[in-house]
């Protein structure tokens, strides 16, 4: 088939049909003798020209890989008399797995080199091209991982031959290098102590010949060396193996990190920060080390289990004998005595001499930290500060005191301080020098704003990477589940996957309650977000949304400021007011003018409304984009909270009995606030419309005063007669849009008014006005319905 689209086509249906395709089923038996022959077919698809012939390609091809085991079964024809033809069929077949592996290898080589070719470091990226590389690099990691976590020693050997002469022969471009750290990882997680026995020490003794045979200017060249480029790159891959099989090469690991920690060249160091991250978390975190689909011997001889019978098979959760990496002693000790060695002098560097430094040496020293602190803040415990307790009224608290133990180590990780309160202090100290005297250094500012936010929300796992490998889970389980029964019958990589998402959920469900020291956070990062330089400001902007996200009722914290500002009956600052006004825009996470809280619309929406300071078209397209969002978001909260005797005496038999005077106090408690939130939707309603009255309010601001009130009808409570009264009169405005809001308004209040349905109960006698034997109408199959019905209800 030469036709790119009926090829594309063909094999995208035959990768949804993978696992049906592998598995042995009486209904469909024959489908395993289609595999090898289907592998070698579509190998032509590898295509460098054709991005989405080859990406099709490498889809179908991972979704085969993961289902089958690359064993050579040929031998149990001859030991084993229990086969039928096609079992017969099919082992035969697998004799030709180590020729598929070896094809599949060299085209993989030759696009490489193609690419490494054509690409010129000199050329930039799009966007797209980056994001083709990032999914190729993906599917080729996740197809080679499943061939070495489930293939016989023999082929493992060779793939690992292959690859390390590969990555031996030659240096190459770092911008084909995910492609090239696809295939380290994928051999990494097969069998690390042999990929690393056969690669580390060849990579670090590659590094030290490169810095010893050349100029003393390499460490402070910016230009950088190409060479050693890509070998600090492929040591940040190699530094993702397992920890313990790290710890024999401690030595090696120091000597390469002392001696190119200083480099200055942006790719190099980058990489160096990238490996001391990785080997961080391979050291102290938890995680499953195999994704194998049985647990099985798969070597020969076959006489006691055949792994053909295996392929696309599920697995019971009793049988299902997960092994994790769990930090030992010398891991723990090793973690420690890394993040002392590099991250106290850099914060000393930083301290003494920030001013004298380059912004490129700044910006060096500064992801240095950062992904030191990535790597070892798991180990790190939340700073001990008093909660804050007043953002909300409540019973009960709305945080737990109980923790998820989401790490566990042989011993508890000693550091000479806590590295939050550490970095927190200096780090802030230096936001403000940069911020003062360095301004023009974006770059540098924005590494030490996102250093200065993860000691307050940063347990181990970023938020966006939970949120990506859930949405890989979910596209794993549709792949490979039966869409016909629908039975939750995984594979055991499916459900290995599962588990290891768990684990990284449990460290962003931990702390939700604010404390003092993140409010003080909040506060840095909200006068940030308004400072007079736009780029401190937008960068700022982020991560305070990151904290308000994480933090429950932590919007609050920075209400009062921004009120303050807009209500400024002064001059105000243009830069403040737009910064606040981003503030309030949000993103997709967080909007505070929509927030469920009617204390908080009745102080928010009226200084929105009647601002003076939003005179520039740049506020007045933020505040129309606030405007809009407040169409599509907002749903009014709740006026009256009650709860009915049922679900209260759900509730006790559920928890406990509660004593009375207990009960009293809370419906006291309720009615309290059901009383605050009518007071406060009464003062909002008549606030916003004494604002047509007493106050010189342009047409756009009328309308967006219309448009609040609008929202605000309901029918828990009386609406303002002023209200009504104000929508009456704007129905003959000269503004077009306001006309039409008060007509909106007008129906709205019909609505309201209308009366409700009454329903009176009635017997089948009064309905059908005469007298019903009730044990002859009822409902069911009726014989006088049998004409319309198909073979008389059967």
């Amino acid at each position: 088939m030469t036709e790119p689209h009926r090829f594309t086509s063909i094999v995208t249906c035959l990768a949804d049909m993978a696992r049906q395709i592998v598995r042995q089923t009486p209904e469909f038996s024959q489908g395993q003798t289609y595999v090898l022959p289907l592998l070698m077919a579509v190998l032509p698809g590898i295509d460098s020209n054709d991005y989405k012939k080859t990406a099709v390609t490498f889809q179908f091809l991972n979704a085969i890989l993961m289902l089958v085991t690359c064993v050579d079964c040929s031998s149990a024809v001859h030991t084993r008399d229990d086969l039928t033809e096609i079992e017969k069929e099919v082992c035969l077949s697998t004799a030709k797995f180590e020729d598929f592996i070896t094809e599949f290898l060299n085209r993989t080589f030759q696009m490489i080199d193609t690419l490494s070719t054509e690409m010129s470091d000199a050329v930039i990226l799009t966007n797209e091209a980056n994001r083709e590389d990032q999914e190729a690099s993906q599917e080729l990691t996740s197809m080679i991982s499943g061939i070495v976590q489930q293939c016989s020693n023999k082929i493992f050997q060779m793939i690992r031959e292959k690859i390390t002469n590969f990555l031996a022969a030659s240096s190459f471009s770092p911008k084909i290098s995910k492609l090239l750290n696809g295939l380290v990882r994928a051999i990494l997680k097969g069998n690390p102590e042999e990929t690393l026995k056969y690669l580390l020490p060849h990579t670090c003794e590659r590094i030290e010949k490169i810095l010893n045979h050349s100029e003393t200017t390499i460490l402070t060249d910016h230009k950088g060396d190409t060479e050693l480029t890509w070998c600090l790159i492929l040591f940040s891959e190699l530094t993702r193996a397992r920890g313990d099989a790290l710890l024999i090469y401690k030595p090696m690991i120091l000597s390469v990190f002392h001696r190119c920690v200083r480099i200055i060249h942006k790719e190099s160091y980058e990489a160096v920060a990238n490996a001391a991250k990785n080997l961080l978390k391979s050291l102290s975190y938890v995680y499953p080390i195999e994704y194998r689909l049985t647990v099985e011997n798969i070597e020969e001889p076959f006489t006691d289990f055949l792994p053909i019978r295996a392929w696309g098979q599920h697995v019971e959760l009793d049988k299902l004998q997960v092994q994790f990496h769990i930090p030992n002693e010398e891991e723990v000790d090793f973690a420690c005595e890394f993040v002392e060695t590099f991250i106290y002098p850099e914060l000393q560097l930083l301290n003494e001499t920030c001013s004298k430094m380059s912004n490129e040496e700044r910006l060096r020293s500064l992801t240095i930290i950062r992904f030191i602190a990535i790597g070892c803040f798991r180990m790190v415990p939340r700073i001990d500060s008093k909660e804050v307790s007043d953002l909300v009224l409540s019973v009960v608290s709305f945080d737990t005191k109980y923790r998820a133990r989401y790490t566990l180590y042989a011993k508890q990780p000693q550091f000479r301080e806590n590295l939050r309160i550490r970095l927190l202090n200096d780090i802030g100290k230096l936001v403000d020098v940069l911020v003062e005297n360095h301004s023009d250094d974006a770059s540098s500012i924005k590494i030490a704003l996102k250093i200065y936010s993860l000691t307050s929300i940063y347990f181990g796992v970023f938020e966006q990477y939970v949120d990506k490998i859930c949405k890989d889970l979910e596209t794993i389980k549709y792949l490979y589940k039966n869409k016909l029964s629908g039975k939750r019958k995984h594979p055991r990589f499916v459900i290995i996957k599962r588990i290891g998402v768990q684990l990284e959920l449990f460290s962003i469900s931990n702390y939700q309650s604010l404390t003092e020291i993140d409010k003080q956070v909040i506060l840095k990062l909200f006068e940030l977000s308004i400072h007079r330089y736009s780029e401190v400001r937008r960068h700022a902007q982020v991560y305070l949304f990151h904290i308000l996200r994480r933090y429950l009722f932590s919007y609050q914290v920075i209400v009062n400021r921004i009120l303050e500002l807009l209500d400024n009956p002064g001059e105000a600052d243009h830069d403040q007011i737009k910064g606040c006004l981003y503030i309030l825009l949000g993103n997709d996470s967080i909007f505070i003018p929509t927030k469920h809280s009617w204390t908080l619309l009745e102080r928010l929406w009226p200084s929105l409304t009647r601002t003076m300071h939003a005179t520039k078209i740049s506020t007045q397209e933020l505040i129309d984009n606030i405007m809009e969002n407040v169409v599509k978001r907002f749903d009014s909260p709740a006026i009256i909270e009650d709860t009915n005797d049922v679900s209260i005496k759900t509730a006790i038999e559920l928890w406990k009995p509660l004593d009375t005077n207990e009960l009293v106090s809370r419906d006291q408690m309720r009615e309290e606030r059901n009383q605050a939130n009518i007071q406060s939707y009464n003062n909002l309603m008549e606030t916003l419309n004494s604002l047509f009255y007493n106050h010189l309010l342009t047409w756009r601001q009328q309308e967006m005063a219309m448009t609040f009130i609008f929202f605000l009808l309901q029918n828990r409570i009386p609406i303002p007669s002023s209200c009504i009264r104000t929508f009456v009169d704007f129905l003959i405005h000269d503004d077009i849009v306001l006309r039409k809001i008060a007509e909106k308004g007008i129906a709205t209040f019909c609505r309201i008014q209308k009366p409700p349905r009454i329903y009176l109960e009635k017997t089948l006698d009064e309905i059908l006005q005469r007298p019903v034997n009730v044990d002859q109408c009822h409902p069911g199959d009726r014989d006088d319905n049998l004409w319309i019905t198909i073979n008389d209800y059967k």
